[in-house]
């Protein structure tokens, strides 16, 4: 699942403002900020627009998410 279907089917807005760029031209970050319900959920850096964007969304969904559970307790011991 991605950031875009995550907030389709609970009727969520998505919005990126970036930054940057920062530092020279063959070494420059881009920092960009997502915006899911009017609420900040990620701000992240990547060495493109793209790549920033990309960090920001994988990190929104993280936390809409939360943890992944963990493993039946028979297996954690086996």
């Amino acid at each position: 699942m991605n950031l875009n279907n995550f907030a389709s089917q609970h009727r969520l807005s998505v919005t990126y403002t970036f930054d940057g760029p920062y530092g020279t031209q063959h070494d420059c970050v881009w920092f960009s900020t997502v915006y899911v319900g009017g609420k900040i959920y990620g701000r992240c850096q990547g060495r493109s627009m793209d790549q920033a964007k990309e960090a920001a969304a994988a990190c929104a969904l993280e936390i809409l998410l939360g943890p992944p559970a963990p493993p039946p307790l028979e297996q954690q011991y086996s």
